[in-house]
């Protein structure tokens, strides 16, 4: 199952469709159930690839990736058979094209010839009318939802996050977005299948907080979901029984608990005839009808109750382009008549064609609304994909990043910051030149500047004891001392942690208690000691006598800004001091001066 679920994301990522296997596959919408058909023919690497209606589902940015994909597998030989609506997908990627009418074969033809026109009246057999708009201006506000959220009805499901829009008398607003973003989520809390939460939706004014979907129906409130088979129908129920179920109210099909199955067959007949629906009759079961037909029987039965307010999840899919025109035009014409519609879909030419404003849907997360003569595909497509309200967002998050500038409270550039992080202690975000030379090597900046400081210190710090030093083994050749000193390391006494290093030239206000013990008597201790040893060869003098030993926990070096350096431990050897590095956390010294 590992391997499956590797495989499935690495198809998924490959091909831009995007799908996590874990999910349960009844909690999918119909979209994303379709990109499960998808990726489960790819993992297979076909030599025959049959695809229905395979970009639904995708941007218009995805479907350049898929395309490319389809392309190369074409060229490395796999036969590739594309069914599809979208006649302007079959003129770009399609070779030959055979026109289907009724079951039988009608005509063949080069795509690249050919005009989506064309091929449009080829398929439904006579002229194709392209809806009409009739513009008016819009201005009573019908549907508003003002930081509208909703928490995910499933362990998959999307949230609603704050989302903002208006519906206004007579418009339509065009809500676009990849399947799985929220969409099914959206209808049902606008519809009354959804409680939603008090003062973040509004019809005409009044607060849809508390009202279920029988009583918005009763104000004037329909709504015709995406899954036709099972959601917005019952598959064993007649048509009939189906246009009882949501036209009760506005129709009038029951009176006092009685049903009035006469007038409930009027209407559904009725509808079956406005919209062309394919049927021996009213009385037939609704799983009866093709995908299609029971498509256009929905989206007729909710139109022909004349609604105040229309919401529709994918009202085209599956239905021939005739159909689709029919449709559409029949939307147009509703708010035309001065109602408010709400189209959801993921068909960019449908939303284009009908809609005035245009809202992306993204995670749960929908755009500000905007004109759609103002838009194109390409821009439609970034916003499908999470880009909302990019242009305006540019300089906020420039804004935002100065403001909070650095952890340490350095706002000048990021580059200071990269270059200081290696620095690791908080302070540090402007010292860019001391970092560089800190990083290159540690132990040649410690030992040149020890060097500088044990002299600085033995000078003015160390002197007298020094002196005191020097008279008292004044007798002793001076080789013969400075051999003694480096033959056999100074026993130092540290009370500290055994990682924290011992260092020469400390200056006495930061010397802890227990190393103010004298020099001289651990010296003394030290000469008799070496006496007894044979002499080594001559070794250079030591610059400056030994300083009291004491345990540092840092060292400090000073330059243009103070730069903490990680701990060392000096190794005292025959050849002198030498510093390497020490894992014990770094930690500031108590006072100002610098440790060696």
């Amino acid at each position: 199952m590992r391997d499956l679920s590797r495989r499935i994301r690495e198809v998924s990522d490959t091909y831009g469709l995007p799908l996590a296997p874990e999910r349960v596959v009844g909690d999918l919408s119909a979209g994303e159930r379709q990109r499960v058909e998808i990726i489960r023919c790819l993992l297979g690497a076909p030599q025959l690839l049959i695809m229905d209606e395979p970009t639904s589902v995708l941007t218009p940015q995805e479907v350049e990736i898929l395309f490319k994909t389809l392309r190369q597998l074409s060229s490395e030989g796999t036969a590739i058979l594309y069914i599809s609506h979208k006649l302007e997908e079959i003129r770009a990627l399609c070779d030959t094209a055979t026109i289907l009418r009724g079951g039988k074969v009608v005509a063949d033809c080069v795509p690249r010839d050919t005009s989506a026109k064309e091929m449009a009246e080829l398929m439904v057999g006579k002229d194709l009318i392209v809806p009409e708009r009739k513009t008016e201006d819009a201005t009573t506000v019908v549907l508003q939802a003002k930081d509208l959220s909703v928490p995910a009805q499933s362990q998959f499901g999307v949230s609603l996050k704050e989302l903002r829009f208006t519906v206004l008398q007579g418009e339509v607003l065009g809500i676009g977005g990849v399947a799985g973003n929220g969409q099914d989520e959206l209808l049902a809390v606008l519809s009354g299948e959804i409680s939603c939460p008090p003062n973040q939706l509004y019809y005409k004014d009044e607060d849809l907080h508390g009202t279920n979907i029988t009583q918005r129906r009763a104000q004037g409130i329909q709504g015709a979901p995406e899954e036709r088979l099972g959601h917005a129908a019952a598959p064993d129920m007649s048509l009939t029984e189906n246009a009882m179920l949501t036209g009760a109210v506005r129709q009038g099909l029951a009176k006092r608990g009685m049903l009035n199955w006469r007038k409930a067959r009027k209407f559904a007949e009725e509808v079956i005839t406005t919209f062309d629906v394919r049927t021996p009759g009213p009385g037939n079961a609704a799983r009866s009808l093709s995908g299609g037909n029971l498509q256009k029987f929905v989206i007729g039965r909710e139109v022909l109750q004349k609604p105040e307010l229309l919401i529709v999840n994918q009202p085209t899919w599956g239905v021939d382009a005739a159909a689709a025109a029919s449709i559409r035009q029949a939307l147009m014409d509703l708010a035309a008549d001065g109602a408010a519609v709400i189209v959801i879909s993921q068909d960019l030419d449908e939303l284009m064609e009908i809609s005035d404003r245009f809202a992306a849907l993204n995670e749960g997360k929908l755009s500000a609304p905007r004109e759609t003569e103002d838009l194109d595909v390409e821009q439609i497509g970034l916003l499908m994909g999470g880009a909302h309200g990019l242009p305006e967002s540019d300089a906020p998050m420039a804004d935002a990043e100065d403001a909070d500038g650095s952890e340490d409270g350095d706002a000048e550039s990021d580059a200071p910051e990269a270059e200081t992080a290696s620095a690791e202690e908080p302070g540090d975000a402007e010292a860019d030149k001391p970092n560089a030379e800190v990083e290159t090597s540690e132990t040649e900046q410690v030992e040149t500047d020890a060097t500088d400081e044990a002299e600085a210190e033995a000078e003015a710090e160390a002197e007298a004891e020094a002196e005191a030093e020097a008279e008292a083994e004044a007798e002793e050749p001076s080789a013969g001392a400075s051999s003694a000193q480096e033959s056999a390391p100074p026993k130092i006494d540290i009370e500290e942690d055994a990682g924290e290093a011992a260092t020469e030239g400390d200056t006495p206000d930061t010397a802890e208690p227990h190393s103010e013990a004298p020099a001289p008597s651990d010296s003394g201790e030290k000469s008799e000691e070496d006496a007894a040893q044979p002499e080594p060869e001559a070794a250079p003098k030591a610059k400056t006598p030994p300083a009291k030993p004491k345990p540092s926990k840092s060292i400090v070096i000073n330059s243009d800004e103070d730069m903490i350096l990680p701990p060392v431990t000096p190794a005292i050897g025959s050849g002198g001091i030498s510093i390497s590095s020490s894992p014990p956390p770094k930690k500031k010294p108590d006072s100002e001066g610098s440790d060696t």
